[in-house]
Order: C-alpha cells, then sequence, then structure tokens
C-alpha cells in the first residue's frame, strides 16, 4: 500500500516546511502532518485544528457545494530537534483543512499568521475502494427505506389495523430504520447520506406524532426545513437518489484530481525509486473507478445515472482513459525518453481543464 503524498509546501517561515500524508490503518484513515526546519525552535507548541471538508446538497436547488464540516478537533505538538509530528485518524477518505499555529512553552504566540493547509487523508486506490463500498451500502438503505415505506403506508392506510399486524410491522420498520442509519454512517457519500438520515428522522418524527394522535401539518422538515408532506417523501427519495449518482461520480473525479497530482509530483522531483509498484498501484485505481463507472451504468438505475454523469458527448470513462494516458507520458518523462516534458505538461492541463468542467456540472443539478 502506498502512502499518498499530499502535499509539501514551506510555511509563511521559509526555514520551515510542512507535509501531510495520509493511509488506511485497520478500518480509518490516519493523516500524518509533518513540520520540519530551521525556524522551528525546541519546546515551542504547535496547535493544529482539523476540519473535515465535506459535500453538502442544498435542498432547494440541488447543488452539491463542499464546505468544512461543523465540528473541530484541536491537537497539540510539540517540537523537538526542530520538527514535530502528529497523527490523526478520521472514519472517511476526503480532504481535511488543518490550521496550524506555534507558541512559545510559556503560552506566548511565536508570530505570525495561522498556517493553513488542505491534505488528503487517504491514497487514490484507498478513495477509489471506499467510493464503491459506500455506493452498494447507499444503494442498499435506498433499497430498504422504499421497502420500510411500503410498511408504513400499510399502517397508515388502515383506519384500524390488527393488533398482530401492527405491531409486526412496526417490529419491521424499527429494525429496518436502525439497520439503515448504520448503513450510511461514515459515509464517503457525505451529502447524499446527510440528506437520507434527514429524511429518515422526518419520518421518525411524523410517525411518532401519529401515533400519538397530533397531525404532522405544522412539522417541518429536516431536509428541506418545509412542512413535512407525506405524498412527497416518495419524490424527496428519487431526488436523494439522484444526488447520490452525482455525488458518486463527483468524488471518482476527485479521485482522479489526486491520482493526477502523485503523477506530477513525480515528474517534478524525478524520483523514481519505488515508482514500478507506485505505477502499478495508480493504473489499479483507473481500473477500479472504471469498474464502478460501469457497474453503475448496467445497475438498475443506470438510464439515470448515464443521463447525470455524462456530458457534452463525454462520458466519465473517457476522463480515465485520459488519466491513463497522462500516467504513460509521466512514465515517459520520469525515465528521460521524451526530451520535452511540454507534451507531459500539456496533457496535464487537458486533463486539469476536463475534470474542472465535469466537476462544475456535477455540482449543479441536471
Amino acid at each position: 500500500m502506498i502512502n499518498a503524498l499530499l502535499l509539501a509546501v514551506l510555511s509563511q517561515d521559509a526555514d520551515v516546511a510542512v507535509t501531510g500524508h495520509g493511509r488506511r490503518q485497520g478500518g480509518e484513515y490516519e493523516l500524518t502532518v509533518v513540520g520540519k526546519g530551521k525556524g522551528l525552535r525546541d519546546h515551542e507548541i504547535v496547535s493544529l485544528t482539523f476540519r473535515r471538508l465535506a459535500n453538502r446538497m442544498n435542498w432547494d436547488d440541488g447543488a452539491l457545494g463542499s464546505a468544512p464540516a461543523d465540528e473541530e478537533i484541536r491537537r497539540v505538538a510539540t517540537v523537538e530537534n526542530q520538527a514535530f509530528l502528529h497523527h490523526e485518524r478520521f472514519a472517511v477518505p476526503g480532504e481535511v483543512e488543518v490550521l496550524i499555529s506555534r507558541s512559545h512553552p510559556d503560552g506566548a504566540p511565536a508570530g505570525g499568521e495561522p498556517t493553513r493547509r488542505v491534505f488528503r487523508v487517504a491514497s487514490p486506490s484507498e478513495e477509489a475502494n471506499a467510493i464503491g463500498s459506500a455506493a452498494k451500502r447507499f444503494d442498499g438503505a435506498l433499497h430498504g427505506l422504499r421497502r420500510m415505506l411500503d410498511d408504513l403506508d400499510a399502517i397508515r392506510g388502515e383506519s384500524c389495523p390488527p393488533a398482530k399486524k401492527q405491531a409486526h410491522l412496526q417490529k419491521r420498520i424499527d429494525w429496518r430504520k436502525n439497520a439503515y442509519r448504520q448503513e450510511i454512517a461514515d459515509s464517503c457519500l457525505e451529502a447524499s447520506a446527510r440528506a437520507l438520515t434527514q429524511l429518515m428522522s422526518d419520518l421518525e418524527s411524523a410517525t411518532e406524532l401519529e401515533r400519538s394522535g397530533k397531525d404532522t401539518s405544522m412539522m417541518l422538515s429536516a431536509l428541506s426545513g418545509k412542512a413535512f408532506v407525506w405524498d412527497e417523501v416518495r419524490s424527496h427519495l428519487d431526488a436523494i437518489e439522484a444526488a447520490s449518482l452525482r455525488e458518486r461520480a463527483l468524488l471518482g473525479l476527485r479521485t482522479v484530481d489526486a491520482l493526477a497530482e502523485e503523477i506530477a509530483s513525480r515528474v517534478r522531483s524525478k524520483e523514481t525509486a519505488g515508482w514500478a509498484r507506485q505505477e502499478k498501484e495508480l493504473l489499479r485505481t483507473l481500473d477500479v473507478l472504471r469498474e464502478h463507472d460501469q457497474a453503475w451504468r448496467s445497475g438498475p438505475t443506470g438510464d439515470l445515472y448515464r443521463r447525470l454523469a455524462d456530458g457534452a458527448g463525454v462520458r466519465l470513462d473517457d476522463v480515465l482513459m485520459q488519466a491513463a494516458e497522462y500516467l504513460h507520458a509521466g512514465v515517459a518523462c520520469l525515465h528521460c525518453t521524451k526530451p520535452d516534458d511540454g507534451v507531459f505538461a500539456e496533457l496535464g492541463q487537458s486533463l486539469t481543464d476536463r475534470l474542472a468542467a465535469f466537476e462544475t456540472r456535477l455540482r449543479a443539478r441536471n
């Protein structure tokens, strides 16, 4: 398993370099942040604030945006031998914003503004596998939730259902509700999973109100922020399903972007050590993304996926093929079989432009 070298940059102090890399550890993803340089003084205290950058869906227009998650993780590290090191674990892969500030042992600020960096907490191959796994769990939860709605309709459709039948249906509803929440917990399809969780909360609240003999017409939906309407639940579920198809394609593109940065970083450094193994893993990553794409195209929602994922005569698979071409060009540059890196740079810019165009379209509801 390769480590994903995510960023290697100088902080505002030219004598301090801050780098980060991530990898899967057990069932979590561990981000390692390292600072080194003459600008660091032994026994200084380094404060690190971590915030995940999560996808969120605007229910009114269906747009998929990216914003820091609400929760913050605050940690400290001590400088020793002009360096600091910290490991932080996360439940899902993706990007994490890190704010880094320094202070003297007595608590006095060391000077300068906090340094902001964004790191990825997994390698491209780990991200690709996580996307496929999350999509399978999400699709299972969607299917199960539709069956749960059938049970709810059966209870609500009878004015006085037999007690034994009602108890059986309610037991099945409660089991499904808990199972499906667990199924999409810690999903990298964060915007879709959050919306589905909000919809399940609406169903739970509305059911409890009706069970106690109260009207649901005054209840505000956690999903839409508007009045809850039973007749809209299935259409809301369809909208969340469509958003999940866009989001999984979007995450695939973000993984391709990370992969392209891996390739560019290698070419810039001309570092060949371990490249054969890394090249093999990057090619496998593209194969995994292609397998996911084909599975979604041929699945029950294939028509909808194709309509949402493809655009302007270009399929997601075309982007993956272009990324493979970029990788092969990078190999040639790395081993100096081509005297001019201009072709490689041109391919990289073309891939970047296409990724940006696809991302813009996928983030907006079609």
